[in-house]
């Protein structure tokens, strides 16, 4: 219904033509060929997103591996072992020096774990010890590190 049907106005068949007639993108065909390519690009770029996280959890796992060969050794007495947050830091250093670019580093940096992933990883390899302090693993830093 038309504001031409209320009034005593004689209707002007272009508007009333123009005010029934759909948007003109109600009224094409969907471009088939375009959402087929964004459905193509938007696999490959969830592709490229999974590629890119193991990738990132690799690094990851590389520097942990190394900062835990080069930085701890194992503790033979309690007294001696060290507290997980003194490890994180410690971790995060490593992690910020690894590679042997600056774009390694850079990616290294990126890809370094949480805490939360950290501790995962370290009671991976080590049981650990809740004390008043905090949690506590059996190792210590070697000297220099």
């Amino acid at each position: 219904m038309t504001r031409y049907d209320q009034e005593d106005i004689e209707p002007n068949p272009i508007a009333i033509a123009a005010q029934s007639a759909l948007p003109p993108f109600l009224t094409a065909e969907p471009d088939t060929d375009a959402q087929r390519r964004s459905r193509i690009v938007v696999s490959k770029l969830r592709a490229a997103r999974r590629k890119a996280d193991e990738l990132g959890a690799m690094l990851r796992d590389e520097t942990f591996d190394d900062w835990v060969r080069r930085n701890l050794s194992e503790a033979s007495r309690p007294d001696e072992w060290c507290q997980s947050r003194e490890l994180y830091e410690s971790y995060v250093r490593h992690a910020t020096r690894y590679g042997a670019s600056r774009t390694a580093r850079g990616l290294s940096k990126q890809a370094m774990a949480t805490e939360t992933r950290f501790g995962k990883m370290m009671r991976s390899l080590f049981p650990k010890v809740r004390r008043a302090k905090g949690w506590f693993y059996p190792v210590r830093p070697k000297r220099g590190a």
